[in-house]
């Protein structure tokens, strides 16, 4: 008998490799279907979701090729990408938003964002930045020897200003001098 081409996510489960997706496709038949989603994404969907499915290889064998989060609006505009996490209750707790003008935006609903323009401009809406190495030392710290590149300068006519003259980026090399110990911002 053909699967029904929706049916609402009852469970995911994850046993090593195998993922397997507990479905109600309406009418009390609930069915496991085998989870497939794209390469590089690692998104279980979560209880009431709705699941596309189709048949699959072998006797009343079923597969989950998609899902859709009916209770989040979607706000990514045609060509932009966003994905988000959501809490086991499916609020959205997090996002990252790939916008169309080139603007990365990484955010949380409680107002905190981290957000880097197509013009290399950064943003930060949040309590305090730490940079740290993989050893948990502070970078770019007094002392540290540091690399900075300055983009070209151009005045309120479009026109260069010295020290790029020409509209070329202007780069320095130094050492920190002073500052804080941390970051904070």
């Amino acid at each position: 008998m053909p699967t029904q081409p929706t049916a609402t996510v009852l469970a995911f489960e994850r046993t090593g490799a195998a993922e397997t997706t507990q479905i109600d496709p309406g009418g009390g038949a609930n069915r496991t279907a085998e989870h497939f989603a794209p390469a590089g994404i690692d998104a279980p969907p979560l209880p009431g979701d709705l699941a596309a499915v189709t048949d699959g290889a072998g006797t009343g064998g079923t597969q989950a090729l998609g899902y859709q989060d009916p209770a989040n609006t979607r706000t990514a505009l045609p060509g932009e990408f966003r994905a988000y996490g959501r809490d086991a209750s499916g609020a959205v707790v997090n996002e990252i938003h790939l916008q169309r003008d080139g603007t990365v935006k990484l955010s949380n609903p409680a107002g905190w964002y981290f957000q880097m323009t197509a013009y290399g401009v950064l943003t930060c809406n949040c309590s305090a930045i730490a940079f740290t190495d993989s050893a948990g030392r502070q970078l770019a710290m007094v002392g540290d020897l540091v690399v900075v590149r300055v983009p070209p300068l151009v005045s309120a006519t479009g026109g260069p200003v010295a020290p790029g003259g020409a509209g070329l980026p202007i780069a320095a090399a130094g050492q920190i001098v002073s500052g804080k110990s941390n970051l904070t911002g």
